[in-house]
């Protein structure tokens, strides 16, 4: 008597992206929820959503995709309270299941198709949700149960001091909190006369604020490159992981070697803090009233070239390094984490939803291409680096959305 056995095969959900185990190999969906809204993207013909997606998503739950009407009771009235008092009427709410930039492409379709609407953007730092509408026309119960059918759930804003902030905020703050606390431990053991028995306490709270804030700071840029990682995507924040990883690595061994004086461990809190703060200056100008009213180059396209200058860059970086450490140069850690911080590729990955002309798309990997070059050069230290990644970022997406606006 033969005994059938099923060997568990790895597949990856053609929604989400997430890997999962199972025993059919033409299941192509990690639950039910996924397969669903697979289909509904599919029949409304927003197959970009997926062509935009830099990393893997979450499984979309049965209980998030039913409509319940009751759910959206304070919908009515926040409604009819923002048509009575402007024209044209904007609303801002809060919305849970976004993961990436194929999140706020789809969510920003769903309402740009319904009659009244004016104008929608979605924040992914802050997981909001800003809509414009003409009064009386636009039905935004309505609305927000299509979204629930497509796994996003919408919550009014909470009007709470702490909420105030974005979860992108408090990160950067911390950060720099730390990393205010590190200087200060790093100058009173210089320019004071400390009893020895207080240093080991120093060192040891200066270690303790380094990790807090790569478990605080560093977790916005580890945990999605992670999850990519694993989905077998390139996510576009991969240099400054590798960057930030590879500078906390050489900080931590010096640490726990004799080189104590070497190991400025509050330098990884300001590095993690410097990211953070560019990232929540470029979310500041992309959100609100931002399209490129032009076609320009084709969404697909531009998520290719990012994969492949990632690629293109970790070979040159590669090589670099190889080559100095042949030669024993100095300092080659240091040049080759100032490259990789420079190489911030989320201004680029931020505009493709808008099909950006290619000049414009062009000027974003000029910027990133001359700061990795500087940095690889020696030109810029690794702090540097991230200036160079935060502010370049910031002046090309303000001349793209001056130019923006111009065309309008």
């Amino acid at each position: 008597m033969l005994m059938a056995t099923s060997r568990s095969i790895k597949l990856n959900c053609k929604h989400c992206g997430l890997s999962f185990s199972s025993a059919a190999s033409d299941n192509s969906f990690c639950c039910g929820g996924c397969a669903q809204v697979y289909e509904l993207i599919h029949s409304k013909g927003l197959e970009t959503f997926y062509d935009l997606q830099n990393g893997p998503g979450k499984p979309v739950a049965i209980d998030n995709y039913s409509t319940h009407q009751s759910d959206f009771a304070w919908v009515d009235a926040l409604q009819n309270k923002s048509e009575a008092s402007k024209s044209p009427s904007e609303l801002r709410v809060q919305l849970s299941g976004l993961t990436c930039l194929g999140c706020s492409w789809l969510v920003e379709h769903l309402f740009m198709r319904r009659s009244g609407a004016v104008r929608a953007k979605v924040s992914l730092e802050e997981n909001s949700l800003w809509v414009r509408w003409e009064p009386k026309v636009l039905n935004l119960l309505e609305f927000l149960e299509e979204l629930r059918s497509f796994g996003y759930l919408a919550s009014p804003i909470s009007k709470s001091v702490t909420a105030r902030w974005s979860a992108l905020t408090w990160q950067w703050v911390l950060c720099m909190l730390f990393a205010f606390n590190g200087v200060v431990l790093s100058f009173a053991q210089i320019s004071t006369s400390i009893d020895i028995k207080y240093q080991g306490l120093f060192h040891l709270l200066e270690l303790c604020f380094s990790l807090i804030s790569i478990f605080v700071g560093g977790s916005y840029f580890f945990v999605p490159v992670w999850r990519s990682l694993r989905a077998r995507f390139i996510h576009y924040d991969l240099l400054i992981t590798l960057g930030l990883l590879l500078y906390s690595v050489r900080q931590f061994f010096f640490f726990f070697t004799s080189s104590h004086e070497n190991a400025s461990l509050w330098h990884i809190p300001l590095l993690i803090g410097l990211l953070l703060f560019g990232r929540w200056w470029h979310a500041r100008i992309v959100h609100g009233e931002f399209v490129i009213p032009k076609e320009g180059i084709a969404i697909r396209r531009i998520q290719f070239l990012l994969t492949f200058y990632t690629w293109g860059v970790l070979c040159f970086l590669l090589l670099f390094f190889s080559f100095n450490y042949y030669l024993q140069r100095p300092q080659i850690i240091e040049s080759t984490t100032a490259a990789l911080l420079a190489g911030a590729l989320y201004p680029i990955a931020r505009i493709a939803q808008n099909r950006a002309p290619t000049w414009i798309v062009a000027v974003g990997f000029f910027s990133v291409s001359a700061g990795i070059c500087l940095g690889a050069t020696n030109l810029l230290t690794p702090l540097l680096a991230c200036a160079w990644a935060s502010v370049v970022g910031v002046i090309w997406l303000q001349a793209l959305k001056s130019y923006a606006q111009a065309e309008v």
